[in-house]
């Protein structure tokens, strides 16, 4: 039974109070043309307060919220899920694969972290499988919890083996199943070629490059085209390898060198992975680490554990004037046009990004910019369109920060080179700066399977493109003249982001690929961090005092940019 009454006993004042399933509420209003204050009292399982408070601005205007507060109740301890394949950014939705974004947990954990309700984390880890960058930037988020006061507690529902151990060394404590295992933590890398299976089948596949790395890892390739290749992609291993070295020692307090000496890829029994190597703390389930985090807590066994995605947040405070800064997501590959609406799909249109980074040219309260990217490339034009209308933001005063997860090669890099600065996760993959191009043929196939294909044009060039032949040395010279304009824009693009020589870059180039760490070293990027310390960055050389508005372009989008205000905390 749902039942309730609104009385008005003077005129601003209004009193309500209400029944419905197994609560009861009471409440108090004022309200005048400008002004409103709320309160509320649910009577339920437990006790709960708000009281909200609101402005309007001008004649008519709506009273939109400044504060929600939710009185604090209690101890609540929130569990993060996560499972299954996990990348940087806003995640993958394709045909016959998904993937969740690292940012969607990030915001859980700050939502967590940020809320004084909460005084406990727990981790719930299963069958995960993660990039180097989507880990990293997972971990940062942990420690700033643990910074925050907050205990945190890692149960790996299953075997804590790789990516699913990596995170988890990150809280303060780890719990793994009896019977599970414990280590994996080998790093390799898996380059999949193509190039021999068309070829048996009758399909040639003609790439011409420039730069003599881009090739490395061209899945429509035979192999490596040079030792010099094999080279890169090792020291690229060995220094992810390195990178998780330090994290699991530092995190664990053990000494480097033994964590090297058993970061070999093999695996042990929980047991031992918990008494002679030390990587665990107690071996149990689900409810033994939520026993473990409330005694950690001083919580008592009745204490309320709640999902981070069913938490009800604390709203935030929302200045009417607080400054904004605009959030542009890049995540897939850059091509040409409006794109997908929607941004998990795996590729971004460049006129859609131009649009927002418009928008927020001429918005006089955005202060920044933050290009939050995870891509491979894309369209040499349509990068190019984005590069520069990054540098007309920056002409006109506009701080731009680029954010790297994941991955920020090739395209993806041309236009972070445009920022005034770049930061990217450790493990983040960057770089790339050179150009390729390819294509089929499917002519021997036709001839295999009897197919005739009867070309009729007008102008010698006119199939260039077919697929029905192959290139003649003519046409290879005439793309590779075109591929080598294409080359010398992007060194002299990245050169002036970067505020660096054509020479200096041109060492660089030749489609290397990079650590984000190696890269810092090298100039490439400012700085190591995620997309909190990006935002902080954005704050600081924007002189942005207090709480930032954050904007970010809602989905699905309409026939104008519509963007969605949420605090920065």
């Amino acid at each position: 039974m749902k039942a309730g009454f609104e009385l008005f006993p003077i005129g601003p004042m209004a009193l309500r109070a209400g029944i419905g399933g197994k609560s009861a509420s009471l409440g108090i209003s004022f309200h005048t043309p400008q002004t409103r204050v709320d309160y509320a009292m649910e009577v339920g399982k437990g006790v709960k307060h708000r009281i909200s408070v609101g402005i309007g601005l001008g004649k008519g205007s709506t009273k939109t919220p400044l504060a929600s507060i939710p009185l604090p109740f209690g101890g609540v301890i929130g569990v993060v899920d996560i499972s299954g394949p996990v990348e940087g950014g806003e995640g993958r939705i394709g045909v016959m694969s998904f993937a969740l974004g690292s940012d969607i947990i990030e915001s859980q954990i700050i939502r967590l972290y940020e809320d004084k309700r909460v005084k406990g984390i727990l981790l719930r880890i299963r069958d995960l499988d993660a990039t180097y960058g989507a880990v990293q930037e997972i971990r940062r988020e942990v420690y700033e919890a643990r910074a925050s006061g907050k205990r945190v507690v890692a149960y790996v529902d299953g075997d804590a083996i790789g990516p699913a151990y990596y995170l988890a060394s990150a809280a303060e404590l780890v719990v793994v199943p009896p019977v599970g295992a414990v280590g994996g933590l080998g790093t390799m890398a898996v380059i999949e070629r193509y190039g021999g299976l068309l070829k048996k089948i009758g399909i040639e596949w003609e790439t011409i490059e420039r730069g003599a790395f881009k090739g490395s890892t061209n899945p429509m390739a035979e192999g490596f085209s040079s030792e010099a290749q094999r080279d890169e992609i090792l020291s690229l291993i060995e220094d992810l390898h390195e990178r998780l070295v330090k994290d699991i020692a530092a995190s664990r307090s053990l000494p480097e060198e033994e964590v090297r000496r058993i970061a070999d890829g093999r695996m042990f029994t929980a047991l031992d992975a918990m008494r002679r190597y030390k990587l665990v703390d107690l071996l149990g389930y689900y409810n033994d680490a939520l026993e473990l985090l409330r005694k950690a807590c001083k919580l008592p066994r009745n204490a309320k554990v709640v999902n981070a995605m069913k938490l009800e947040p604390l709203p935030d405070f929302n200045p009417p004037f607080a400054k904004k800064i605009r959030v542009i997501m890049l995540n897939g590959e850059i091509v040409p046009g409006s794109g997908s609406p929607y941004p998990m799909m795996g590729y971004v249109g460049a006129d859609d990004v131009v649009a927002q980074i418009d928008a927020a040219r001429k918005d006089k309260a955005t202060k920044a910019i933050v290009l939050r990217i995870n891509s491979p490339g894309g369209s040499v034009v349509s990068c190019d369109q984005i590069w520069n209308e990054v540098m007309r933001a920056r002409r006109e005063g506009k701080v731009v920060v680029a954010s790297i997860g994941d991955i920020g090669t090739s395209g993806g890099y041309y236009v972070a080179s445009a920022a005034d600065k770049i930061i990217a996760n450790p493990g983040a993959i960057v770089g790339s700066i050179g150009v390729i191009f390819s294509k089929p043929s499917l002519q021997k196939l036709y001839e295999k399977l009897g197919i005739r294909v009867d070309v009729l044009k007008k102008g010698e060039y006119a199939d260039i493109f077919s697929e029905t032949r192959t290139l003649s040395d003519e046409e290879k010279a005439m793309i590779g003249a075109l591929m080598d304009e294409e080359y010398r824009q992007f060194l002299r693009a990245v050169a002036m982001g970067r505020g660096s020589k054509i020479g200096r870059i041109e060492e660089l180039a030749e489609g290397r690929i990079y650590t984000a760490e190696r890269a810092r070293s090298l100039g490439l990027i400012d700085d190591i961090g995620g997309f909190s310390d990006a935002i902080r960055e954005a704050m600081r050389l924007g002189k942005i005092k207090g709480k930032p508005t954050l904007l970010f372009k809602e989905f699905p989008k309409s026939q104008e940019p519509q963007y969605l205000p949420i605090m920065w905390r």
